[in-house]
C-alpha cells in the first residue's frame, strides 16, 4: 500500500482545493549507488520522508505518506475512488475492457439497501 500514497495525497489535496504540491529531493552516495530522501511541500507546510531510499520514486512515496497521514482527518481513511482507480489500472494492464459499475436500490424507502455490481470482461461481482 505504501506505493499508493502519492495518488492518495493528490486526491486528498484536490478534494480540499489545496494548492498544488511540490516534491524536492536530497541525494547522498556515489553515482552508482545513490540514495534519495524526498520532501513534499503542500500549502506552505513541508513534510520530509523518514529515511533514505534506493529510488527517487520510493523516496517520494515515503514523503507523501508522511504528508497524507498528517493531513488526513484520521490518517488511515480509505478513499473509495482509489479502489476504482486501481481496478481500472489493473484492467488496462491486463488488456481487459474497463470495469462497468451498476448499483440498485432495494427495500423500504426509509431503510434502503443497495446492491452493486462490477463487470470486467464477462466476469461479474455483486456486493450487497
Amino acid at each position: 500500500m505504501a506505493h499508493l500514497y502519492k495518488s492518495r495525497l493528490q486526491n486528498h489535496v484536490q478534494k480540499k482545493n489545496i494548492a498544488f504540491h511540490v516534491y524536492t529531493c536530497e541525494m547522498q552516495g556515489p553515482p552508482h549507488s545513490r540514495l534519495f530522501k524526498a520532501c513534499v511541500t503542500i500549502d506552505g507546510a513541508t513534510f520530509k520522508g523518514p529515511e533514505f531510499c534506493s529510488t527517487l520514486k520510493d523516496a517520494e512515496h515515503a514523503a507523501a505518506k508522511v504528508a497524507f497521514m498528517a493531513l488526513s482527518p484520521d490518517g488511515t481513511q480509505e478513499d473509495d475512488s482509489l479502489y476504482k482507480s486501481l481496478l481500472q489500472e489493473h484492467s488496462q494492464k491486463k488488456g481487459l475492457p474497463l470495469p462497468v459499475y451498476a448499483t440498485n436500490r432495494t427495500a423500504q424507502p426509509h431503510i434502503p439497501s443497495f446492491a452493486s455490481t462490477v463487470e470486467i470482461g464477462g466476469f461479474i461481482l455483486t456486493i450487497f
